[in-house]
């Protein structure tokens, strides 16, 4: 038996089609990776908004359970709820309620804490804002209804960039 005829009779796969398999198969790969990691962008993204949309809802609920606390008081033209502090009546949150001073102070603060907390850079706004469904900022126009608005930075997610603001941040809001 020659050995060139076991040789002849022989085939395999030469290096180039190695090298193409190779290459198709990690090109495949590639993609699978950038859906993957885009596809966990926009769950962030999702698991943010919904984050920021419970929030605005819970601080709504909470003023249309204590409408007073909406109401300014006479003569001191505050329109919206300014910057908190905390407050100083730790019994705020109790039976016997608290006044419209204290609330601000107790709750929002609160709620404030917590965003800051739950969501990148979060932040929050009670005020009156006529044109909340066009605005992506927590500027108010301090005309119309009142409105609780969320704000937090998604620029590191870049998943919905075209709904983002100059700061980088997107905005949901809820009326009262």
């Amino acid at each position: 038996m020659n050995i060139y005829n076991r040789q002849a009779g022989q085939r395999g796969f030469s290096m180039i089609e190695v090298l193409v398999s190779v290459l198709i198969v990690s090109i495949g790969i590639l993609g699978t990776l950038s859906l993957l990691i885009n596809g966990l962008r926009m769950s962030s993204s999702s698991n943010y908004r919904s984050i920021a949309a419970a929030q605005a809802t819970a601080m709504a609920e909470v003023l249309r359970g204590n409408p007073r606390a909406i109401i300014s008081p006479a003569g001191s033209g505050l329109s919206s709820f300014d910057v908190p502090v905390p407050g100083s009546n730790p019994d705020c949150n109790g039976v016997g309620g608290c006044a419209r001073t204290d609330f601000v102070n107790n709750n929002v603060w609160d709620w404030q804490q917590q965003l800051a907390n739950s969501l990148p850079s979060g932040t929050g706004i009670i005020c009156r804002d006529g044109s909340a469904a066009a605005s992506t900022t927590l500027a108010c126009t301090n005309t119309g209804q009142y409105v609780v608005k969320v704000c937090w930075n998604e620029q590191r997610i870049q998943a919905s960039s075209s709904a983002l603001n100059v700061n980088g941040a997107l905005c949901t809001w809820t009326a009262i």
